[in-house]
């Protein structure tokens, strides 16, 4: 269990923050989904799935 922890800093650094976190959680949901890709496009080449249609 985390605990939030507040810290007052200016709002331009607040913003920047934010902005740097949301970066973070954009880049690992690009990555999980570049995986799923991955995996699925394995299970086509193994004929475990059919390929999606365009």
């Amino acid at each position: 269990m985390t605990i939030p922890i507040t810290i007052n800093l200016p709002e331009s650094l607040a913003a920047s923050v934010e902005r740097y976190e949301l970066l973070i959680l954009i880049s690992l949901y690009q990555m999980g989904q570049l995986r799923k890709s991955e995996g699925l496009a394995e299970a086509v080449k193994w004929g475990i799935k059919t390929p999606l249609s365009p």
